[in-house]
């Protein structure tokens, strides 16, 4: 099995468009942050080993629902930092959660993410709409339930879209 990887990385939108230029070869995308019109994130999608970024986070693909290496629409970002003992549970409990949701009205994909090497995952959803992901935020928002109250446990969200200019 060919492993995959999602690279991201921040700053202003002039940089980014620079990074994105130098590597036009490469399926890499200028987003925005849905909270904060002025933050910019470069992301890529891809089975290439090294990331175009010199900065950024390497998120290797654990778990995806569609097999299509395409990355569009609206992206919802859920991260959570665990320890070694919720580790196995966590990945164990959302690879059936993604199974279970993956025919979601307007639901493009889900990956679960791992930070390379690192604690760090996180479950990005990507959807046709906004209307369809808001429909859908309270079974995210349960699913994350148990994981982000537990005092050793950071959780954290953020939404980005595309960016057109």
């Amino acid at each position: 099995m060919v492993k995959e990887y999602i690279y991201t990385t921040f700053g202003t939108k002039d940089v980014l468009q620079t990074v994105q230029q130098r590597y036009s070869n490469r399926p890499i995308y200028l987003t925005f942050d849905l909270d904060d019109h002025e933050h910019f994130q470069l992301i890529e999608y891809s089975i290439n080993e090294k990331s175009p970024f010199s900065s950024g986070v390497q998120y290797d693909v654990l778990f995806k629902q569609n097999q299509s290496l395409d990355l569009r629409g609206l992206m919802d970002w859920n991260y959570l930092t665990l320890n070694d003992d919720e580790r196995e549970h966590f990945i164990m409990r959302a690879k059936a959660w993604i199974t279970d949701h993956q025919d979601e009205t307007g639901l493009i994909n889900i990956f679960l993410l791992q930070v390379n090497e690192g604690f760090d995952y996180a479950i990005l959803t990507t959807w046709k709409t906004e209307k369809q992901l808001q429909e859908f935020k309270p079974i995210i928002d349960d699913f994350f339930k148990s994981f982000q109250y537990a005092s050793n446990v950071h959780y954290r969200e953020k939404k980005f879209q595309f960016a057109k200019f």
